[in-house]
């Protein structure tokens, strides 16, 4: 399986599901919280952190993403 990432924030309430979720699957992930981040971070600008939380998989981002398309990923 891939490697996932999870970039949001302390105040995002989708960050926050997002996070229940995964770990209530046991799947794991690395959290990006970009409130602690350099303002110049490559990884940052590449994905676009316009909108929170965004998921990303194998090379794909979804933004602010239901559970249902989380999952979807695993199928």
């Amino acid at each position: 399986m891939g490697k996932i990432q999870i970039f949001g924030t302390s105040w995002s309430t989708g960050t926050d599901r997002i996070l229940v979720f995964l770990s209530q699957k046991n799947i794991a992930f690395e959290y990006v919280n970009i409130e602690k981040m350099d303002a110049g971070d490559e990884e940052t600008i590449q994905y676009g952190r316009h909108y929170l939380p965004t998921v990303v998989f194998n090379g794909k981002s979804l933004n602010n993403p239901e559970n249902t398309e989380i999952a979807a990923l695993f199928i």
